[in-house]
């Protein structure tokens, strides 16, 4: 089992590659929810309880994996 500190920075590089790679991201998968481990895509479905199960199935845990809605249009969150 990885150590808590390898699983957070291995979160941390998959938000980011998420984040670069969002208008790509956006050309395939618009509305649907997007699974990221290890910098790649481990799963996508428009209905988050199926791309759940979807990655239990492929024994990947969805607790450690970056799970985002991809819209079609680019959205501005303020903190």
């Amino acid at each position: 089992m990885e150590s808590e500190l390898q699983l957070i920075k291995q979160f941390e590089a998959d938000s980011n590659w998420l984040k670069t790679n969002k208008d790509e991201l956006r050309e395939e998968y618009t509305n649907k929810f997007v699974a990221v481990k290890d910098e790649h895509v481990a799963g996508s479905n428009s209905d988050l309880k199926v791309l759940i199960k979807e990655l239990k199935k492929n024994k990947i845990n969805p607790s450690f994996v970056v799970i985002e809605f991809i819209t079609k249009d680019r959205i501005i969150t303020i903190y």
